[in-house]
């Protein structure tokens, strides 16, 4: 305790180095002990700790109604009749609302594309839409990006955001309990 008052920057570690040259028969406690005794003596002022936003997660959040939608292929599941189920979802990220979910038999351009026109042309044009970056969502919609709001973003500036890591696609979609509950409503 004399050496870290007289030594107040020093940690646990130092502290025990300088120590043990001073005193090699005596017996200490490992770093993590020693942490703990200066903690319980009031000799170290506890860190402060910064929560990282998850690096995939995009800072932007939606401020209105259409600025921000979110698009999911949400994972293949087997029917009944043995044929294979692509729910897209499309939700409005400020309002949480649940724009569509389209039952597709496969993740197709064809099928996207005509989503997103049927969803345009009921809701408008969104300012930016958020994607996650797994293949599956760049086959289907970060084609869509290219070609089909290609003219909506050379319009009017729609934007694209991939926004999400691969394999974490939930992190940063609020809705997407919304548009689980949407698709069993609409029997998808």
């Amino acid at each position: 305790m004399a050496l870290r008052k007289a030594h107040p920057r020093w940690g646990p570690g130092k502290l025990l180095d300088v120590m043990r040259r001073r005193d090699p028969e005596r017996q200490l406690p490992v770093v993590s002990t020693a942490a703990e005794i200066l903690r319980r003596a009031g000799l170290v002022k506890p860190r402060r700790r910064y929560r990282r936003a998850h690096p995939g997660c995009p800072k932007s959040q939606a401020q209105a109604p259409n600025d921000i939608w979110g698009a999911d292929y949400k994972g293949q599941f087997r029917l009944k009749n043995g044929k294979y189920c692509f729910p897209l979802t499309v939700s409005d990220l400020a309002t949480r609302y649940v724009l569509g979910v389209d039952a597709h038999p496969a993740i197709s351009l064809e099928r996207t594309l005509a989503h997103f026109r049927e969803l345009f042309e009921t809701y408008g044009l969104p300012n930016r839409i958020r994607t996650d970056n797994r293949s599956s969502s760049l086959t289907g919609w970060g084609a869509v990006c290219r070609q089909c709001a290609g003219a909506a973003v050379a319009a009017i500036g729609v934007v694209h955001q991939a926004g999400h890591l691969p394999g974490a696609a939930q992190s940063c979609v609020p809705c997407r309990d919304r548009a689980g509950e949407a698709a069993a409503e609409r029997g998808a």
